[in-house]
């Protein structure tokens, strides 16, 4: 999948913007932070991108998977 088709943009989106676009999707839904990484052009530095939006005030909360060695993620609120 590219982010172009996935998502719309004309232009270039910004990792932020990838990244949000998928947390609103989700609808509050928990994301696996493996998602970010098996796009057609990885995020491979999506918990600074993350740390990024919530500096913006997203509230995106994180909690690490039992027995795996990765988060997963959800918008809280859509700013």
């Amino acid at each position: 999948m590219t982010q172009n088709d996935l998502f719309g943009y004309q232009g270039k989106p910004t990792q932020e913007n990838i990244i949000l676009e998928i947390l609103k999707r989700a609808n509050g839904n928990w994301v696996s932070g493996m998602v970010f990484l098996s796009l057609d052009k990885p995020i491979t530095q999506f918990h600074a991108r993350i740390w990024g939006l919530q500096k913006k005030d997203y509230k995106i909360e994180g909690r690490f998977i039992e027995g795996k060695n990765w988060k997963e993620y959800r918008l809280i609120n859509n700013v």
